[in-house]
């Protein structure tokens, strides 16, 4: 507890998070024995009715932590990506940096933000050899590129459903005129052989020639 005195009020502000139901763990630095200073994560457990909210301290070296637990994990999200490189920096030795490249270097670092809950680092973005506006360039033209191979396919597309859907229309259309032109057909004839076969049983043909000739006629538009 002696390194709480460090911040007084650092126990206070956890034990708000706490009670809103936020567990929050804060770094704190503090005195070792031998005169260096010491890394901790503080947080605070759950209340316990007889002595209310108690905290904890896990003790941390700021540079292995980091080395073997943070950057393996970083290195699984962005496998595959050589065009970035991230690196953990020491603000108090700018020249050190935690990084899985041995190429890159403080010039390639591009942009810095605070590493969580190490106020001693920053995490660095770098990118060897190129900057990050030529690597957004290039995925800028790379997304046009695709942009415009979706364009054309969906253009193909709906060239092609029109096509089908005109010829459609006029496959319909020549269906249509065929079933007109054989029922005019077939009506024609019909409505003649009906009007001879009539007059032919109603006795309206005396003429023997002329019966012979209804009868011929009759032949010829049942054959058609």
């Amino acid at each position: 507890m002696a390194a709480m005195e460090t911040d007084p009020e650092l126990l206070s502000r956890l034990e708000k998070f706490n009670k809103s139901g936020y567990r929050k763990i804060s770094p704190l630095f503090f005195a070792k024995p031998d005169g260096s200073k010491g890394f901790a994560i503080v947080f605070v457990l759950d209340r316990n009715d007889l002595i209310g909210y108690h905290a904890a301290a896990i003790l941390i070296e700021p540079e292995a932590f980091i080395h073997d637990f943070i950057f393996p994990k970083i290195n699984e999200i962005q496998a595959g990506n050589d065009q970035i490189v991230l690196a953990a920096i020491d603000l108090l030795h700018p020249e050190v940096m935690i990084c899985p490249s041995p190429d890159l270097t403080s010039a390639d670092i591009q942009y810095q933000k605070p590493l969580w809950i190490f106020p001693q680092y920053e995490l660095g973005i770098g990118t060897p050899g190129q900057s990050i506006l030529d690597i957004t360039n290039q995925q800028f033209r790379r997304n046009l590129m695709l942009l415009g191979l979706l364009a054309l396919v969906l253009s193909g597309g709906v060239w092609f459903v029109n096509r089908s859907l005109r010829r459609e229309m006029e496959l319909a259309e020549m269906k249509s005129d065929f079933v007109s032109n054989i029922s005019h057909e077939l009506k024609t004839p019909l409505a003649l052989i009906r009007l001879f076969a009539e007059s032919l049983e109603m006795g309206r043909v005396p003429s023997k020639e002329k019966q012979m000739q209804y009868f011929k006629i009759i032949g010829q538009e049942s054959e058609r």
